[in-house]
């Protein structure tokens, strides 16, 4: 296939780093592609190690705030019906506590219990240099990040 070099955008800088500008929307746009990408694949391993899936990590971090599984599944994206059997692994290895709601029985409520708050601690210790950095940020640089992200995601 022969490809027509005036096609190629960026032939003249094929081979070589691309520069963009320091704090530009296409570098931060960039880094948190490769960020995302790096903290799922860090995730993942760590979550493995722990013997949990994803989502099984995912639900367990959102847990720490006690909700109905319609109201977990809102907060991680995810339909309700994709959170039955998730609930019913974490609730067999007593990482969760699933109770019905005082005010409505037929609505299940899940919090973590003290084994599963533990987990959610080991999942955030991690084990990678994402995980160090995010320890080792100052509080203000925690805030920012904390700021950007709930921005982001209250967007979707």
């Amino acid at each position: 296939m022969v490809v027509d070099h005036k096609e190629c955008e960026d032939f003249e800088r094929m081979g070589t780093r691309r520069q963009t500008k320091a704090g530009s929307r296409q570098e931060v746009q960039q880094l948190m592609r490769v960020f995302a990408a790096t903290y799922a694949h860090e995730m993942d391993s760590v979550a493995n190690q722990l013997g949990l899936t994803r989502t099984q990590a995912v639900l367990l971090g959102e847990a720490g705030e006690p909700g109905s599984i319609r109201e977990l599944a809102a907060r991680i994206g995810c339909d309700p019906s994709n959170l039955t059997g998730v609930v019913q692994r974490l609730g067999e290895r007593e990482l969760i506590v699933v109770e019905p709601d005082p005010s409505d029985r037929r609505i299940k409520r899940v919090a973590l219990s003290k084994a599963g708050a533990e987990m959610v601690r080991q999942l955030n210790r991690g084990g990678s240099s994402l995980f160090a950095a995010i320890d080792d940020a100052s509080p203000d640089e925690l805030a920012v990040i904390s700021t950007v992200l709930h921005r982001a995601l209250s967007e979707k």
